[in-house]
């Protein structure tokens, strides 16, 4: 997503310029996701991320009053962080129940608005 940043063809060598290549070569191993628990449950950093198999970790998580359930953010293989795809975490050895969520998550514009500057 940031090519138009970053020229990996520059002859001049930068900090992480092999990291990157090697990433633009093989693609992406994991991308962040937002999760909503559709159980009751709160999901905390290092807690183990679930579809059949385990497939990440939560990297924060928590209550959110304003939603009524747990919300967490990690990092997921990319063909599972597709919108609406079930997954579970793992809360004290218990699956609980859970989807993907819009990242900018967890505010709902319809009802709260939108409270930041979108230029």
């Amino acid at each position: 997503r940031l090519r138009w940043v970053v020229k990996l063809e520059k002859g001049r060598g930068f900090i992480g310029q092999e990291a990157l290549m090697r990433v633009a070569k093989e693609g992406v191993k994991r991308t962040r996701v937002g999760i909503a628990l559709e159980e009751r449950g709160i999901p905390r950093k290092g807690y183990e991320i679930w579809n059949e198999e385990m497939i990440g970790y939560v990297t924060s998580g928590g209550y959110s009053p304003t939603l009524d359930k747990g919300i967490a953010m990690g990092y997921v293989p990319p063909a599972y962080s597709k919108l609406n795809t079930p997954v579970r975490i793992k809360i004290r050895n218990r699956l609980l129940k859970g989807k993907i969520v819009k990242f900018h998550p967890f505010y709902d514009e319809s009802r709260y608005g939108w409270r930041r500057n979108k230029g």
